[in-house]
């Protein structure tokens, strides 16, 4: 098997079988690879201390997508297997759509606000216009085609259940999983592209404009419609930032001990109120598929 992305990793041991598949030899690669450091070395070397600093907390936000990506593949899976057909086509949908919309919170062509609003409409456009249609990523539409299908599946099925299943929906489980881990290499990619070429990937955290980046920080973890921080680890996240004066961009691969520690470790009390069974299978399995995606 070509190890053409694995090749431009020094000392870690990365697994980028699907990423390899995209690209016709170690050049392909390279330039690719190439192509992405000059990116984010130009915008960087020209970003002020508040861009840097809400650029640590767009990292932050889209880790935390990936990482509910992956439970709600499990999910996904687990309505298949208990026949929760509207479940189901939720999930996938949501398992994909969230994998694709943390790679672009990551693409310096979109500013600080609009990775905020990444409807259903601009993850697929964006995403076909950053990964797909750009010549430098070597990427197929492919995955643009599969995550407007399930849009469409999602809808028909939450909308309006109908009284029997359609065979215009049917879903390939297995090609989706593939999409979502090759999103999943991506971001692992680009991660370690920041942490390598960017100043090991450290961003210091501007005092000087520390509401602005509180308030940034909430509209970027919080769904609730909270004024306060509703997920231990992201209060965990953010005493940190500010305690040691800045935060580290790290790779995928690297930061998921940290990130392993960090999930579904709070919430004991809040699986109790609600009689939920405390037995973290689908926390677990979505843990495995993450570190079988990218080691």
């Amino acid at each position: 098997m070509a190890n053409f992305f694995e090749k431009k990793i020094n000392g870690y041991s990365c697994n980028f079988d699907l990423l390899n598949e995209t690209v016709k030899d170690q050049a392909g690669a390279s330039n690719y690879y190439a192509w992405v450091k000059n990116r984010y070395k130009t915008y960087f070397d020209n970003a002020d201390a508040v861009t840097r600093s809400k650029f640590y907390i767009r990292y932050h936000r889209a880790k935390k997508l990936l990482y509910s990506s992956a439970q709600m593949l499990m999910e996904a899976k687990c309505s298949l297997e208990n026949e929760c057909v509207v479940g189901f086509y939720y999930l996938i949908y949501y398992a994909l759509f969230q994998a694709m919309q943390a790679n672009l919170i990551l693409c310096i062509e979109y500013d600080d606000n609009r990775v905020l609003q990444l409807s259903h409409y601009n993850v697929k456009n964006y995403f076909d216009e950053q990964f797909c249609k750009n010549q430098k990523c070597p990427l197929d539409d492919e995955i643009v085609t599969l995550i407007e299908a399930l849009r469409i599946y999602r809808e028909y099925y939450s909308y309006a259940m109908p009284f029997n299943l359609s065979n215009k929906a049917i879903v390939d489980i297995i090609i989706v999983e593939k999409y979502i881990r090759l999103c999943f290499q991506l971001f692992n990619l680009h991660t370690f592209i920041i942490w390598q070429e960017i100043s090991r990937g450290t961003f210091m955290f501007d005092s000087l404009h520390e509401r602005e980046l509180k308030n940034y920080f909430d509209a970027s973890c919080n769904r609730l419609e909270c004024t306060s921080l509703t997920d231990d680890a992201d209060i965990n996240v953010w005493k940190e930032f500010k305690k040691y004066n800045g935060g580290e961009i790290l790779p995928l691969l690297i930061s998921y001990d940290h990130d392993f520690d960090e999930f579904g470790t709070y919430d004991r009390d809040v699986y109790h109120t609600m009689k939920i069974p405390r037995t973290q299978n689908i926390i677990s399995k979505a843990l495995a598929f993450i570190y079988d995606a990218i080691h």
